[in-house]
């Protein structure tokens, strides 16, 4: 009996042990911890730092809720927020580093079942960079608003980076939320079953939500048969405005036969192009695409190789130019729809532009 006992103890003992190496930094954030840095062992029960691929941080209710990076590189497999918890502030801040500080989400991604908005955001402070990295089909799920700040510095410095790698990935601007004059980059998925990357707009309840300076590069999908990355202007009726502001959004096409390129969509009424720069670029199409009735604002739209500009589900629209060797999608008799309130530039001379080159002319 006893040896059959001391095997069983045996046994178990392992395998708690090899549960632990598995989980062996998950842990939750403290209801009252000691401060708001994510690296420190004392903020977390158990007193571990969630730091490792397979690693998840869990969070409910607290004392602190605004917290930030003091470790250069963190990863998680996942953030959890429990029901009925409070509504965190997570950053990638390099200011008490003065290096850049990444965050990488490998795995699940985030789950909110909080009830309340979550935010992570990603900053830059005088050189120095803010990242939070999605990769591995990690997604970031409803009610989960994240954010790139733009740089506080002038000169080359860029501000902070939130990306998406493989796909599954959505990030979420919401009410009154700006993209300020951060740099973003969605990558298409690399498989055909695999989502793709998106970020989108949401304005509600008279909010001002707004791309403002911010630098969007979308691209297409990686290999034969994917899908692309996407940008989404949505407003609701309420909307005082969803506005693609001042931002440069680039669309890359896909890579390989049957994969679709990175597009820019504005979907319904509330929504405008304002004074953005849209470019589409071919491979297998880039595209820009306008329903309803969104407005073109005074958006300058560049067209290459075999990006698209999508006319085709929208009423009237205006924009500010046209120009380059790309495709107009206008669709059955709507060439009377389109009309531009400044000259059109280098403009190509091939044979399906001239009805167009005649209206906006």
């Amino acid at each position: 009996m006893k040896s059959r006992t001391l095997s069983c103890a045996i046994v178990l003992t392992l395998a708690l042990g090899a549960l632990r190496a598995v989980y062996a930094n998950s842990a939750s954030w403290n209801l009252n911890p000691t401060n708001g840095d994510w690296n420190t062992a004392t903020n977390w029960t158990p007193q571990t730092v969630p730091n490792g691929p397979t690693d998840v941080a869990t969070f409910a209710g607290s004392s602190i809720t605004g917290l930030t990076l003091s470790a250069e590189t963190t990863e998680v497999a996942a953030i959890v927020f429990n029901a009925g918890g409070s509504s965190f502030n997570i950053t990638a801040d390099p200011e008490s580093t003065q290096t850049d500080v990444t965050m990488t989400i490998s795995g699940t991604g985030i789950i909110n079942n909080s009830g309340v908005t979550q935010n992570l955001a990603a900053a830059q402070v005088s050189g120095p960079d803010g990242f939070i990295d999605f990769v591995n089909g990690a997604s970031a799920r409803y009610w989960t608003a994240l954010t790139a700040l733009g740089a506080t510095t002038n000169g080359l410095y860029h501000g902070g980076f939130i990306s998406f790698n493989r796909g599954a990935g959505t990030m979420l601007f919401i009410g009154n939320a700006t993209a300020a004059n951060a740099i973003f980059t969605l990558n298409g998925s690399t498989t055909s079953s695999s989502p793709t990357a998106n970020i989108v707009f949401i304005g509600i309840f008279g909010d001002i939500c707004t791309a403002a300076n911010g630098f969007f590069t979308v691209n297409g999908g990686q290999r034969p048969g994917t899908s692309g990355g996407s940008v989404f202007f949505n407003g609701f009726n309420g909307t005082q405005v969803v506005s693609a502001g001042r931002a440069t959004l680039i669309n890359n096409g896909g890579n390989g036969r049957d994969s679709v390129g990175g597009q820019t969509a504005f979907l319904t009424d509330w929504t405008t192009a304002s004074q953005a720069t849209l470019v589409a670029n071919g491979g297998v199409n880039g595209t820009i695409a306008f329903y309803g009735n969104s407005d073109g604002g005074e958006a300058r739209i560049e067209l290459f190789s075999n990006g698209l500009l999508d006319l085709t589900n929208t009423a009237e629209i205006s924009l500010g130019s046209i120009e380059g060797d790309g495709l107009i999608k206008l669709g059955a008799n709507r060439t009377e729809s389109v009309s531009c309130r400044v000259p059109m530039r280098h403009w190509p001379r091939s044979p399906k532009w001239k009805s167009l080159i005649r209206i906006c002319n």
